[in-house]
């Protein structure tokens, strides 16, 4: 679905114009395909983790401080830009972060949907964290090169915005993280993970 440029210009975040409701609302509105899907499906693969060991709660907080962390830097550094910038680029890049410390050296299954010729099958495949987390980086960086409909610097600064923001925040909660997770180590591990993470 296409969205009027009316959409964005009035929902999205203008560094030039800054309001507080558009810092929310662009978090949700994405400007196509090749910004929703992975950002949906990065999401799915390391927020399902992060939501089992640490609580529905926790996650929100993590993807809108994160989210909101993106964009505020992205306005620190680009105050002119007159651009309206939307997506959960830098939402998905905290919780990308807070996975990272929790299960840093986990081993868990992927989801893969399938087609050959027109039927259509899920499968899964393993991956560790650090190739997830290559992959989410791979994908920012293609995006960063053929995309032209956000600037390459709203694509940066909010990736590291809301990493350093994810990060931030998981290492503050480690403990009590780690608490929970040895309490109910099965609900809390990732998915046919075969390692959790360490005291």
């Amino acid at each position: 679905m296409a969205y009027p440029q009316s959409v964005f210009a009035e929902f999205g975040f203008i560094a030039s114009q800054p309001n507080v409701t558009s810092l929310f609302s662009a978090l949700f509105l994405h400007q196509g395909i090749l910004y929703l899907l992975p950002n949906a499906m990065f999401l799915f693969i390391f927020g399902k983790q992060v939501e089992d060991a640490s609580g529905h709660m926790l996650l929100l907080v993590v993807f809108m401080v994160s989210g909101l962390a993106g964009s505020g830097l992205f306005y620190f550094l680009n105050r002119a830009a007159t651009i309206p910038c939307t997506g959960a680029n830098g939402a998905v890049a905290g919780i990308v972060a807070a996975f990272w410390i929790m299960f840093p050296d986990s081993l868990f299954d992927v989801i893969r949907c399938a087609g050959p010729l027109g039927w259509w099958h899920v499968t899964t495949f393993k991956s560790n964290t650090l190739a997830a987390m290559a992959a989410w980086l791979g994908w920012q960086l293609i995006v960063a090169l053929v995309e032209d409909r956000l600037p390459e610097s709203f694509l940066l600064w909010s990736n590291i915005g809301g990493f350093v923001a994810g990060l931030v925040m998981a290492l503050s909660l480690q403990p009590a993280i780690q608490r929970q997770l040895r309490e109910k180590p099965r609900a809390a591990e990732p998915a046919s993970s075969v390692r959790t993470p360490g005291p």
